[in-house]
């Protein structure tokens, strides 16, 4: 988990590494947009992810009455109206919440890493002999990096569906943002934009400030 003060010396990394790398190499970059993130949380699956990492019953139970315990009222021509008990999601502005959505993305995390087991999926080097690095998570923020292939991109986008499904989340891939390595063919870029129904190469402006700096250069912008 990142908090917003780290992020700028990420995303220098990300430059090293995008001037370096990714211009030499057929690979892309998705930053996926998921709508209204902390909202459809589902909190069976909450539950269940605690579970299958190990935590205690008792931790668990504590965990579920901090994200159950909780209604709404709204004033409606004046008058309040309420309590409006909700059935999911996690509070927005919690302290607590941004690392129960990094448990929940754990779901997501452990279907990218069995694609790459089965050969399926490849990440990226940020430099020789470094790890591979196919995802990056932070809080709602999601970072995919893979072989910029049409192949692959089907693969991502069923690890998508799958997620959804049990989750409760909503990736909207038309706001999600990608970028492909110049020497990827435009005929291989609208392959996989198309599979992916995102719009080719949009530079990630306005979520993150300062980004767009990063992966225009001064003649781009």
């Amino acid at each position: 988990l990142c908090s917003e003060s780290e992020r700028p010396r990420f995303f220098e990394d990300i430059q090293d590494y995008h001037t370096v790398f990714l211009t030499k190499k057929g690979e892309a970059t998705l930053r996926l947009d998921i709508s209204k993130a902390y909202d459809r949380m589902d909190w069976t699956f909450l539950k269940d992810m605690m579970i299958k990492m190990g935590f205690s019953q008792k931790w668990i139970d504590w965990i579920m009455l901090c994200a159950e315990m909780v209604d709404y009222s709204v004033i409606f021509n004046g008058q309040k109206v309420g309590p409006i008990v909700p059935g999911g999601g996690l509070r927005q502005g919690d302290p607590l919440s941004p690392y129960l959505f990094i448990l929940c993305a754990e779901g997501l995390s452990a279907l990218i890493k069995q694609a790459e087991n089965r050969g399926d999926l490849h990440g990226v080097e940020i430099c020789r002999n470094a790890p591979i690095i196919s995802h990056l998570l932070f809080a709602d923020d999601c970072f995919l990096f893979f072989k910029a292939t049409k192949t692959e991109a089907t693969v991502l986008k069923n690890i998508f569906s799958v997620y959804e499904s049990a989750s409760g989340q909503a990736i909207n891939l038309q706001k999600s943002e990608f970028y492909c390595s110049r020497n990827v063919p435009a005929e291989v870029r609208e392959s996989i934009a198309n599979q992916l129904s995102v719009t080719q190469d949009r530079i990630w402006k306005k979520s993150i400030p300062g980004v767009a700096d990063i992966f225009l250069k001064p003649a781009e912008k």
